[in-house]
């Protein structure tokens, strides 16, 4: 498995995270907003689907951005992942 670090996406990998989203949030119950307004997302490809049992492309993404801050000199992060 590789994780991948893209600054931007193609119309696929927005498709594919939008629909890991919408899985999410059918199966917790909850109401994420399949926004992508984000600087930067982590992947995981979903390249096993007869393995993992899921149709999606996507097994997990972490998407976050830079909230205009720093602490110690360092930026803070806000992050969001969805597995």
């Amino acid at each position: 498995m590789d994780v991948q670090l893209q600054l931007d996406l193609n119309e696929e990998e927005e498709r594919g995270f939008k629909d890991l989203i919408l899985l999410c949030n059918q199966e917790d119950k909850t109401n994420y907003d399949t926004a992508l307004d984000y600087d930067f997302f982590y992947s995981i490809r979903n390249e096993e689907k007869k393995e993992s049992g899921l149709k999606e492309d996507y097994l997990a993404i972490l998407m976050g951005y830079k909230l205009g801050e720093q602490e110690e000199g360092k930026d803070i992060l806000l992050c969001t992942v969805f597995i």
